[in-house]
């Protein structure tokens, strides 16, 4: 623990633990994944965050495009943490359901 961690710690009256949580979450997901799940409930799921960020950058924006349209962000959660996301977004790739 660092001094600035505590600090922000004491400031918002939190355990240090759970302010590096969530300061993994904040610079772990993409601008692009941020505001896909903006109004979703995995806005608040602190596990389901956890998940997405250890996707590549690349993969949450390609994620992001699908969310809302082709498949719900707990669906998006729910292939991550089984390692099948990628291959679905490969998928949905070749077949050009994802857009620039």
């Amino acid at each position: 623990m660092n001094g600035v961690e505590q600090l922000l710690a004491d400031h918002f009256n939190m355990p240090v633990q759970k302010l590096r949580v969530l300061l993994h979450i904040a610079t772990g997901l993409t601008v692009k994944m941020q505001a896909a799940l903006k109004g979703t409930p995995v806005e608040d799921d602190v596990d389901g965050l956890m998940v997405l960020t250890r996707l590549e950058p690349e993969v949450q924006d390609m994620a992001a495009k699908l969310i809302g349209r082709l498949m719900t962000a707990e669906e998006v959660v729910h292939l991550a943490a089984l390692g099948e996301l990628e291959p679905v977004l490969e998928y949905c790739d070749l077949a050009r359901w994802i857009d620039e």
